[in-house]
């Protein structure tokens, strides 16, 4: 079979997921994975070179990648779509066969890590995307750098993990010291820190501080612990009109799709019941809305409550709604959660927010 470019596999992968084609691990697999190897050089029906199923000790291994014989290279562990478990159970396949390169996907999310690097498995991470929401060229980009047939053959697949692997680790320890850093400048008052203050100061007043209440100000602030900061962003068009719509209402919670406005009491109301309204305009939207990434860990629609909030039953029991029989809806979230869940809703029912649909929290 001639090899496809992954320019061109790419985006097919992309659009099968966001349309929901790929609800779980076979799927991933036969609809994400494999396309994608074949794509990046790798001869998917010899099972010498990608190896299905592949037996490590007393478990199992999805695909395991050999750029030579004499060795196993790179684990794939695959994952249905919102799953991302699997990292212990990866490593620890890993270390029963030296094998450097491990790869933990649920078709969406792609994290590549170095085995063979120092410290907790995060730290062993050295990147990771959602091929859906980076730019299409990174994401090539990276599955060309770490998982191409030609670049793990000649050994430059693992160099690259060892080097960036390195690169995280003492990025990270870098970055955890700035707190100290900074505490030790203010402590100090070093002068060109005083002399900076001084400056904007002057800027904004036309006064100049004294060096002494500078010194006091910084001495102070290095006792206290620093406090979030409100910051802009730039909107899409989409997000502003919808914003300005919003807010001009004054009748409250609601929503509104083809211009009629439903009044609700709460922002879990607003939910339920929009959602309620997509499933009776398309009986397969809450399928395709599933099979979408949602939390880091939860789920905010599942047929099992209990995948709603992993761990915790307690708050299933308690903050779990049924929209339908079978059908439930995680309820233990703020309105700015609320109004994310609805965004990738109409998203997913190919609706536009702001123009089809709009509420309020």
């Amino acid at each position: 079979m001639p090899e496809i470019p992954i320019d061109e596999v790419l985006p097919e992968v992309i659009n099968r997921l966001r349309r929901g084609e790929c609800p779980n691990e076979a799927s991933v697999s036969s609809g994400c994975v494999l396309p994608l190897l074949q794509s990046l050089g790798w001869p998917v029906f010899k099972t010498s070179v990608v190896a299905p199923e592949y037996t490590v000790g007393s478990g199992r291994v999805d695909y395991a990648l050999r750029g030579n014989p004499d060795a196993v290279d790179i684990f794939i562990e695959v994952k249905a779509v919102g799953n991302v478990s699997g990292q212990e159970q990866l490593f620890r396949y890993a270390f029963e066969q030296g094998v450097p390169v491990l790869i933990l996907t649920n078709g969406e999310d792609w994290s590549f890590y170095y085995a063979l690097g120092q410290g907790p498995y995060n730290d062993r991470r050295i990147y990771k995307l959602n091929i859906l929401e980076r730019d299409i060229s990174v994401v090539q980009k990276t599955f060309m750098r770490y998982l191409s047939f030609e670049s793990v053959r000649i050994g430059e697949a693992r160099r690259c993990a060892e080097k960036d692997c390195g690169v995280a680790r003492t990025r990270k320890i870098a970055k955890n010291q700035i707190p100290n850093a900074w505490i030790t400048l203010i402590q100090s008052a070093d002068q060109t820190l005083t002399d900076l203050i001084a400056d904007a100061v002057e800027d904004a007043c036309g006064h100049r501080p004294s060096l002494d209440d500078i010194q006091e100000y910084l001495q102070n602030t290095a006792k206290t612990k620093p406090t979030a900061t409100i910051t802009t962003s730039s909107r899409s068009p989409h997000h502003v009109r919808a914003h300005t719509a919003s807010t001009s209402r004054s009748h409250g919670a609601g929503y509104s799709f083809g211009g009629n406005w439903i009044s609700c009491k709460s922002a879990r109301e607003v939910a339920s019941e929009s959602m309620r309204c997509l499933i009776d305009r398309d009986s397969t939207w809450p399928q395709r809305f599933m099979s979408r990434k949602h939390g880091r860990s939860r789920r905010y629609l599942s047929t099992d409550k209990y995948d709603l909030y992993p761990g915790r039953p307690d708050l299933a029991d308690i903050y779990s709604y049924e929209l339908e029989p079978g059908l439930w809806l995680g309820v233990n979230y703020n309105k700015s959660s609320f109004e994310k869940i609805m965004r990738l809703a109409i998203d997913v029912a190919g609706l536009q927010w702001g123009d089809d649909y709009s509420a309020e929290f």
